[in-house]
């Protein structure tokens, strides 16, 4: 009978023991799917890393138009099956945003890419070794 009686205090002076504890429980849970959701990608191989995006670049881009990859692409321009072994990320990122003005005689074209894209494009090619 106390435990009722002290509810019916409670609820007199507006606390709804109920209410609150439905309330963080629903918090609880809120963050509890959170990292689940981020357990389930990372636990499942959905990769993270900006690597898949600039592989997805590369193609809608067209870089396969003049490049090759192994034995996929065009011979016109140098193959880049290795050119991660041989240029930092930096350094293609920068290259990406500007060929020119890595190399004032490139036959490269500027592309239209944000900083983002040439990120994930760079992370793409320098994981090519």
């Amino acid at each position: 009978m106390r435990g009722i009686d002290r509810m019916a205090t409670w609820r007199r002076r507006g606390i709804d023991t109920v209410s609150e504890s439905g309330q963080f429980l629903g918090w609880m849970l809120g963050g509890a799917a959170a990292a689940l959701i981020v357990f389930a990608a990372t636990a499942f191989g959905q990769d993270t890393s900006p690597v898949p995006a600039g592989k997805r670049l590369f193609n809608d881009q067209g870089c396969y138009g003049c490049h090759t990859i192994g034995k996929v692409g065009t011979p016109i321009a140098p193959d880049l099956s290795t050119v991660g072994s041989k240029y930092s990320e930096a350094y293609l990122r920068a290259w990406l945003m500007d060929p020119k003005k890595q190399k004032p005689g490139a036959h490269m074209p500027k592309l239209s890419m944000n900083e983002a894209e040439a990120r994930s494009l760079a992370a793409y090619l320098a994981s090519l070794r």
